[in-house]
């Protein structure tokens, strides 16, 4: 995934600014079926799920034309399936590097147009299965964000936060429903207590009655 760094350098090199205004802030979106930023989450093993890498917070004087990241796991726990084009970045997107190694996962992508995306979105979306109980941390690092701030000029935007993210694989025994026919059984047995005690409670009072005084 150096590419992208090969290029920025290269622009450094050149003596080119490496810095501008905005300050974007991402994030790992851990369930992306919930609204807002879910930093954990929980899942049973085998299971395939979805997350989502955020970002918001770019401003109109830095757009984002580019960006790389990596995405450290716990390869124990969690395994990377795919990676994504979140569709942040406007047309036309051309992915530089899409990498799934064996605790981590590279991605790198630039836009081809002259404009730059402004506001937020999702930059991509990595899916992952679920191998075995445990806690696996979701770590963005590496992060490079570059703009085109006009013809032959790129720069890097600061970040001015990243909020990482945590999965929890564990069995999933789920409530404990009685078996119909035990529920069944119990109401059954409710009801020829409660009879009993209505029987007893009539019995009772007729033998006082009876009483002599």
């Amino acid at each position: 995934m150096r590419k992208l760094m090969i290029i920025l350098g290269t622009l450094a090199a050149a003596g080119l600014p490496l810095a501008a205004g905005a300050a974007p802030i991402l994030a790992v979106d851990v369930d992306i079926a919930t609204a807002g930023i879910q930093s954990t989450t929980t899942v049973a093993p085998g299971s395939v799920f979805s997350v989502d890498i955020v970002i918001a917070g770019v401003e109109v004087g830095g757009s984002l034309n580019g960006f790389e990241f990596d995405l450290d796991f716990a390869a124990s726990v969690l395994s990377a399936t795919s990676v994504l084009d979140g569709g942040f970045l406007l047309p036309v997107r051309f992915p530089i590097e899409a990498d799934l190694a064996g605790s981590d996962v590279n991605f790198a992508e630039v836009t081809l147009g002259s404009s730059g995306a402004v506001g937020g979105g999702v930059l991509a979306r990595v899916t992952f299965q679920a191998l075995g109980v445990g806690t696996s941390f979701l770590n963005l690092n590496d992060l490079i964000l570059t703009s085109v701030v006009r013809p032959g000029v790129v720069v890097t935007l600061p970040i001015v936060g990243i909020t990482n993210a945590s999965v929890l694989v564990a069995d999933d025994a789920g409530p404990v429903i009685p078996e119909p026919t035990a529920a069944l059984l119990f109401a059954s047995g409710g009801v020829t207590l409660a009879a009993a005690i209505r029987q007893r409670r009539r019995t009772t009072t007729c033998c006082e009655v009876s009483r002599p005084s």
